[in-house]
């Protein structure tokens, strides 16, 4: 086992906490911020201990980093501008957030200091990966802020709604009972997904298909109006709003 000691002295006559476990971790519960002695031994099965290391350090733990509610480490966020939430400290008047394009917090996206538990972002966001993190802000008796660690940091890509495709340019073509419909390319990292009502009867969904291109087509069910709607689609399976392209297929 390892036998550790934390004292405010290097000669460990005042001790603050002391704790003892097997493996390579020593784990000490609730010390205030300061400077402070490590004092660690190594124990053999016998409960035989050996001579002292020492390790001088500082504690900059208060007040204690929130923990991330949302958006979650490697989560998909669809809006521009999310809403970052996080749980309350209970020593905490304010807390900063930050949002930046790296890792190591050089490129900040946004910085502000906000009083609650969530706050959504000013800045709209551009499509990407991004990274934040939230401290703890208390303030003593003079009014001071001492602003705690951000050790901890989250990740999240935005990635938007696809927008809805554009139709302006779409064409169809009835030949031999089958419709042949010819559009612009989707944009790129999408696909189009589409599908077939047929006002004869009241038909609903009569043909469908997904992962299309530029250009589809598909066997023609019945005559009379037909309504094509379709989809820009996109590797996570989210849909755009659908465009609605009506038209008329007579008899041939």
């Amino acid at each position: 086992a390892w036998a550790g000691k934390i004292a405010v002295d290097a000669q460990s006559s005042q001790i603050v906490a002391e704790n003892e476990m097997q493996g390579n971790r020593l784990v000490f519960v609730d010390i205030p911020d300061g400077q402070y002695y490590l004092s660690l031994r190594a124990k053999d099965k016998n409960g035989i201990a050996g001579y002292d290391a020492s390790h001088q350090f500082t504690l900059n733990a208060r007040p204690i980093q929130p923990e991330v509610v949302s958006p979650v480490l490697n989560s998909i966020v669809r809006e521009d501008q999310p809403l970052l939430h996080w749980h309350s400290i209970a020593e905490a008047q304010l807390y900063a957030v930050e949002v930046a394009t790296d890792a190591d917090f050089k490129n900040l996206h946004e910085v502000k200091e906000v009083t609650g538990t969530s706050s959504k972002l000013d800045k709209k966001l551009m499509q990407g990966t991004y990274f934040w993190r939230v401290s703890s802000i208390a303030k003593n008796e003079q009014g001071q802020e001492d602003k705690g660690p951000a050790i901890k940091v989250s990740q999240f890509t935005y990635k938007p709604t696809p927008v809805m495709p554009d139709i302006s340019q779409l064409k169809i073509e009835i030949l031999n009972n089958r419709v042949f419909v010819e559009t612009v390319a989707p944009l790129s990292g999408l696909v189009y997904q589409a599908k077939l009502d047929n006002e004869f009867n009241d038909q609903k969904t009569v043909w469908q298909g997904s992962g299309l291109g530029s250009e589809f087509n598909f066997l023609l069910k019945e005559y009379g109006k037909q309504t094509l709607y379709l989809w820009h689609l996109d590797s996570d399976g989210v849909v755009s709003p659908s465009a609605i392209y009506e038209f008329n297929a007579p008899p041939q």
